[in-house]
Formats: structure tokens, sequence, C-alpha cells
């Protein structure tokens, strides 16, 4: 293995497992709250990393097969990679709901579950009969080479999450709670942070500058999120005068 594939591999493992436990740190907050927002926001945060789970997972299983990771198995990195994301989504609106629009909550429900319904029929339409709309091998153990299908869907789920939660982040701002308020802003820098770090993502095969780059801003991400809803007593100190 070269450097490139070994620092993608093991900063794909790092962002997984930072955004799952800083997912389930946040998901935990529902038993002091009873807010089941938090909950929600959880799991959408473990299942945002799900773009990293497949060469994450190639990354592990390349040392006990010859180093050959699931290269020779492109559907199942591409399913592992992909088929959640709607999933995510849908429990982002949920949050989303609860905390805003909360009278127009099941029309926005109704709308994102028929989006994204359609858009998983097409990814296993594609799965089962035309190979070539989802994807095909990788040029490494770490790369996956999507098709179109996979492509809109990774895009659609990311413009989506970016633009409603900027809206939820400047909602956030506007609150008279200072506490509240520097919480919003957190949550927008980690809203930033994840479209510059996934642009950098997108770019990086063959420019290990971009890939370190992006990889670094996805870390800071997770951590800007976990901070949009906890916010530790240290920090709230530091901006809270």
């Amino acid at each position: 293995m070269d450097f490139e594939v070994i620092f993608s591999g093991i900063s794909s493992i790092i962002i997984v497992c930072l955004f799952a436990i800083i997912g389930i740190k946040i998901a935990f907050v529902y038993k002091k709250t009873k807010v089941r927002a938090y909950i929600f926001v959880g799991i959408l945060l473990i299942l945002i990393a799900e773009s990293w789970y497949p060469s994450s997972i190639s990354f592990i299983i390349a040392f006990f097969n010859e180093g050959q990771g699931l290269i020779n198995y492109p559907q199942a990195y591409i399913v592992i990679g992909i088929s959640l994301l709607p999933l995510g989504l849908f429990f982002w609106m949920l949050a989303m709901t609860d905390l805003m629009y909360t009278e127009n909550q099941k029309v926005i429900l109704v709308i994102t579950f028929i989006i994204e319904l359609v858009l998983e029929i097409w990814f296993f339409y594609g799965l089962f009969f035309d190979m070539s709309l989802i994807g095909r091998r990788g040029d490494s153990i770490v790369d996956g080479n999507y098709g179109l299908v996979s492509l809109i869907i990774q895009i659609v789920n990311l413009l989506f999450f970016l633009l409603t939660a900027a809206q939820f982040g400047f909602f956030s701002r506007k609150s008279d709670n200072p506490e509240t308020k520097l919480k919003g802003t957190f949550f927008l820098l980690g809203v930033l942070c994840l479209g510059v770090g996934s642009v950098f993502d997108i770019l990086s095969p063959g420019r290990i500058l971009f890939l370190i780059i992006g990889r670094g801003i996805l870390v800071i991400s997770a951590i800007m999120f976990y901070l949009g809803f906890i916010l530790p007593n240290t920090i709230k100190k530091m901006f809270i005068k």
C-alpha cells in the first residue's frame, strides 16, 4: 500500500468513528432533556459519514485478504457507501421540523420521504438491473467509481442537508439566548466545514494535499457539530461573558 491509500484508509476510519461517537453522545442528551430531536440528530451524524464507511471497511479487510479489501466487490462497496444516506436526511428533517416549521412538519416529511424513496428505488433498480448506473470497480481499495445514480444521490442529499442545516443555523443565531446563538454559530461552522471538506475529498484522487486538507476539515466539522449541540461549560465561558 502506498502512502495515499494508507492515509485515506486511516483517516476514513477516524472520520467514521468520530462522527459515530459524537452522534451517540448527542443522542444520549435525550435522556436528560426528553427532546427527541437529539436522537434524530445523533442518528443523522452517524449516517452522514456513510460515504467513508466503505473505504474504512475495505482498508480493514485488506489486512485479511492479501491487500484486496473490497476492490473485487464494487456492488458491496457502493451499497455500503450510498444506501443509508436518504435515511440520514429523513432523520435530519424530523429533527429540523421538530425544532422549526412544526406546523408544516407532516407536509415537509411527506415530500422528503417521496423524494428519498424515488432515489432509493432508482438506486436499487440500478444495483440489480444496470450496474453502470451505480458504479464500477474502484482504482484502489479505498476508492469507488460511482455511477450517475450514486452521484446524484450523494449530491442531492449533501446539498439538501447543507441548505436546510444552514437555514437552521441562521435561525438559531437569531435567538435572544446567548448560548443558543453560540451553538448556532458552531453548527454553521460545522455545516461550512462539511461542505468544504467534502469538495476537497471529491477532488482528492491523485492529489494527496487535497486529501489531507479535506480530511482535516471534515474532522473539524464533526467537532463543530458537537459544540453546536453539546456546549461544554469551558467553551461557554470562553465566548459568553
